[in-house]
């Protein structure tokens, strides 16, 4: 079969690639290549550290330039690589991850077929959807498995199926990435200990994005949000008094401490 790589090679091009082209099930791979369209193929990239494989056809080819390259018509999108996209697309801008190199330890790579992302039967893989499939029957027990050890596509999953089953299990195992920290941050139904646990972890706090979802979530108490404006640059405080998505406690604190630091 046919494999073509993408390289995402920065954020923005990433994001453009993946809304303008991978979620319409569509996608064009520039370079000459000898082919006769209809034919099989498999597109691979790699997306926060993770390798996924998506089935198609290419279903148009052009060998010259200028457009040399192929046009491919996707499979539907598997569960499990839709989950892994929307964690990026939610995720504001981050640093693709360089590639390794030459000396670099093969502990310390990331797996290429990774738990949940070998996406196609044609690979070898699970079926479209299998991984939803798959969790959304677990016991209460399995879950808190799943939420200490599973893969990012499979936290990803259990926290859409569950929710505030799951939460406290997630943010107890240590091993959320800042995104998935946000998304349960700014859930206007977490309880408030949970809010608390999260401003009360240095790392998760040092995020933009996580302070952002804490400032905006009316679950958080007075000492978090002052705790939280206490700790943005000057440019930054200035101007959440005018934010509208931050409720007007939030807003009316921020313009509290600006007049202090004026007085």
């Amino acid at each position: 079969m046919i494999v073509l790589e993408l390289e995402l090679t920065d954020d923005g091009s990433a994001r453009a690639l993946i809304e303008g082209q991978l979620l319409q099930r569509r996608v064009f791979v520039a370079g000459a290549r000898d082919v006769l369209p209809p034919v099989p193929c498999s597109v691979v990239f790699t997306l926060l550290g993770q390798r996924v494989t998506l089935a198609g056809e290419i279903v148009y080819a052009q060998a010259t330039e200028p457009g040399a390259g192929v046009g491919v018509q996707l499979a539907p999108l598997p569960a499990d690589a839709k989950a892994l996209i929307d964690v990026y697309l939610a995720s504001g801008d981050l640093p693709m991850p360089e590639p390794p190199g030459p000396d670099a330890d093969a502990s310390e790579l990331p797996d290429e077929t990774p738990s949940g992302v070998a996406l196609t039967e044609a690979d070898g893989g699970a079926p479209p959807d299998a991984l939803h499939v798959r969790m959304r029957a677990l016991t209460s027990v399995e879950q808190r498995r799943y939420a200490t050890t599973g893969s990012l596509a499979e936290r990803v999953m259990l926290e859409r199926l569950y929710g505030p089953n799951v939460w406290e299990a997630l943010l107890g195992s240590g091993r959320l990435s800042m995104p998935e920290v946000a998304t349960i941050a700014r859930k206007g139904t977490i309880p408030r200990p949970l809010v608390e646990l999260i401003a009360s972890n240095a790392g998760w706090l040092a995020s933009g994005e996580v302070q952002r979802a804490l400032l905006s979530n009316p679950r958080s108490s007075p000492a978090v949000i002052s705790k939280i404006l206490r700790m943005m640059p000057k440019h930054e405080l200035a101007r959440v008094p005018n934010q509208t998505a931050y409720p007007i406690s939030v807003r009316s604190a921020a313009k509290e401490m600006i007049k202090g630091a004026k007085g």
